[in-house]
């Protein structure tokens, strides 16, 4: 499956991010300012899981973010 999860640096979204690639399923791993732990989960990933930057307070930096996922994950458009 491919995931864009938000909010995956830490707490209840960081644990989500962790089953999830355990169980081999392919990530856009959101953060607004803390990467660090990111990086660690992603290390351990074989799918091409990543990390991505947005501050979800600001229009265009979602778009940004749902159009990289997009293209990074290679969902199909409509």
């Amino acid at each position: 499956m491919k995931v864009l999860l938000t909010g995956s640096s830490k707490g209840i979204g960081h644990k989500i991010a962790e089953d999830l690639l355990a169980e081999g399923h392919q990530l856009a791993l959101h953060y607004n300012k803390n990467k660090s732990l990111l990086e660690a989960l992603l290390k351990k990933d074989k799918k091409g899981s990543f990390s991505i930057q947005a501050d979800l307070s600001n229009k265009d930096e979602i778009k940004k973010m749902v159009v990289n996922t997009i293209d990074k994950l290679s969902f199909l458009t409509v």
